[in-house]
C-alpha cells in the first residue's frame, strides 16, 4: 500500500544571514545508527535525520549547525511531504550523502554547507514544501527563492518539473526524469538558482578533510565529473571532465580548516594557464568565453566559482602563488652587472699595460 513520506525539515541557518554563516565539517562525516526501537538516527555536521522506518517514515532536523555545544537554528521548512512514497529500502549513507528511494522518486540529503537536497522522479510525484512562519517565497520560471532576510536558499527545477506557490507552501510536480534541487546561500547571499536552472552552473564539489583522508561531495546539475587529485593546506588540484561543448561554471567549496589560502590571495590555473580574477560573481555567471574565477569566504567556508569556456578534460589548480614567470628583470640586472664587471676588468688590464 502506498503512503506519504513526511520530512519534517528544519532546514536552518543561524540567526545571522547565510552570508556570515559559521559552519564547519567535523572529522567523522556521516553517522548512521539503528536505535533499539528500530528507528534510525543519521547525523553529520550539516544535517541530522531521524527516520522511523515504518509505514510513515519521517525525517526531522535537517539543517546547518554552528560549531557550538548548543546550536542555534532558524527553521525554514516546517515539513516536506512526498506523496505516494513506497520506500524500497532503509536509508543508506554513502560518503556525505543520505538517500531514501521509492518506486517513483529518489531523495538525497547532502552533508555540505549548502545543505543540498535533491529530488529525482522516475514516475509521477508530488512534493509539498510547507514553510515556517514568516518565511516567504518568490516563484519564478524554473526556481523559487525562499527564506527571510539574509537567510535564503533556492529551489531549482529541471526537466519535467514545475513549482507552484499556494499560501504557506510550494508544490513541486514532477514527471519521469524531473529533478529539483535545494541549495542554501553560504558565503554570498546572491541567488544562483537561475544559473543552475539554465545550465550555466553545471556542478559543485565540496571538499573536507576527515582524519587523514580528503572526502568530496559532488553535486551534478549537468553531466559532469569532478574530483580532487591533490590537496594540501595551500594547494588544491581538481580534475574536471564534461562532455558538452558550451562553457559553464563549476563551484569548488572548501572547508577552511583544510585549505588555508584566503579568497583574496587565491590564484587559479586551468590546464597550466593562469586565470583572471573577476571583479564580482555576476561577471562569472555572465560568461564571456574567457576563463575566469571569483572567490569568496566566511570564517569556515571558501567558495570558488570557476568559468570554463568549454568542457572536456581539465585540471584546475588553486594555490596561494601565481604561475612563475621568467624573471626578466632579474636577468637584466645580472647582465648589467656582468657588463660593468667586464668593462672594469678590461680597464684594469689596459692600465697594467
Amino acid at each position: 500500500m502506498k503512503f506519504r513520506l513526511t520530512i519534517t525539515a528544519v532546514l536552518m541557518a543561524l540567526l545571522l544571514p547565510f552570508s556570515t554563516l559559521n559552519v564547519s565539517a567535523g572529522p567523522n562525516g556521516m553517522d548512521l545508527q539503528e536505535n533499539p526501537n528500530g528507528t534510525f538516527s543519521i547525523s553529520g555536521d550539516f544535517i541530522r535525520l531521524e527516520y522511523n522506518g515504518d509505514s510513515s517514515p519521517t525525517f526531522d532536523s535537517i539543517g546547518i549547525s554552528k560549531r557550538s555545544v548548543v546550536p542555534i537554528f532558524e527553521p525554514l521548512f516546517k515539513s516536506i511531504d512526498v506523496q505516494n512514497f513506497v520506500p524500497i529500502s532503509d536509508p543508506t549513507v554513502s560518503g556525505e550523502i543520505v538517500q531514501v528511494s521509492s518506486s517513483d522518486v529518489d531523495v538525497d540529503f547532502h552533508n555540505n554547507p549548502m545543505a543540498t537536497m535533491s529530488f529525482e522522479a522516475t514516475g509521477q510525484s508530488l512534493v509539498t514544501f510547507t514553510f515556517e512562519e514568516e518565511i516567504g517565497a518568490i516563484v519564478d520560471v524554473g526556481l523559487a527563492r525562499v527564506g527571510k532576510g539574509g537567510t535564503t536558499g533556492d529551489l531549482v527545477v529541471m526537466g519535467d518539473a514545475i513549482l507552484e506557490k499556494s499560501f504557506d507552501r510550494i508544490r513541486l510536480r514532477m514527471g519521469d526524469g524531473g529533478r529539483c534541487f535545494f541549495r542554501a546561500s553560504v558565503t554570498t547571499d546572491e541567488s544562483v538558482g537561475h544559473e543552475i536552472s539554465t545550465g550555466t552552473i553545471v556542478g559543485e564539489l565540496y571538499m573536507v578533510q576527515m582524519e587523514e583522508n580528503v572526502v568530496s561531495d559532488l553535486i551534478q546539475y549537468q553531466s559532469i565529473s569532478m574530483s580532487p587529485s591533490f590537496m594540501s593546506t595551500d594547494k588544491a588540484v581538481v580534475d574536471v571532465s564534461g562532455d558538452f561543448s558550451s562553457g559553464g561554471v563549476v563551484v569548488l567549496t572548501f572547508d577552511r580548516a583544510m585549505f588555508h589560502v584566503p579568497a583574496e590571495d587565491i590564484f587559479v590555473q586551468i590546464d597550466d594557464s593562469e586565470t583572471v580574477r573577476a571583479d564580482d560573481l555576476d561577471q562569472i555567471l555572465a560568461g564571456d568565453d574567457k576563463p575566469a574565477f571569483f572567490a569568496s569566504q566566511n570564517e569556515d567556508t571558501l567558495e570558488v566559482f570557476v568559468y570554463l569556456s568549454h568542457f572536456s578534460d581539465h585540471k584546475i589548480v588553486l594555490s596561494g602563488e601565481g604561475k612563475t614567470a621568467f624573471p626578466w628583470s632579474s636577468l637584466a640586472a645580472v647582465l648589467g652587472a656582468t657588463f660593468v664587471l667586464l668593462v672594469a676588468t678590461a680597464f684594469l688590464f689596459r692600465r697594467k699595460d
